[in-house]
């Protein structure tokens, strides 16, 4: 599987501006407010990605904690840091490793 490829879920840490970028992009973004999942766990949030296949975009360590420790098979995490940067820092990011 390709990055580039692959469908995300962003959670409710990732800015609407990054999000459209990506949508702009072509790629398919759901965000955790997209699915009902605002203010549900990381575990839930986990599981909706798994089942739909897609990576998680965070900003949220706790995610990889989870997936870890409890060695479910997950797609992906993209873990942008540091979280208080502006949109537009995290999306030269993801243009340079997209």
């Amino acid at each position: 599987m390709k990055l580039n490829t692959c469908s995300f879920l962003a959670d409710e840490n990732i800015h609407a501006e990054l999000i459209g970028y990506l949508i702009e992009e072509g790629f398919n973004v759901l965000s955790v407010n997209d699915l009902n999942l605002n203010g549900m766990s990381d575990e839930v949030i986990v599981d909706a990605a798994i089942i739909q296949q897609r990576v998680i975009l965070t900003q949220d360590s706790d995610f990889g904690t989870i997936l870890f420790t409890t060695k479910k098979e997950f797609v992906g995490i993209i873990f942008l840091r540091p979280g208080h940067f502006a949109p537009g820092f995290h999306i030269k990011t993801l243009e340079t490793v997209l």
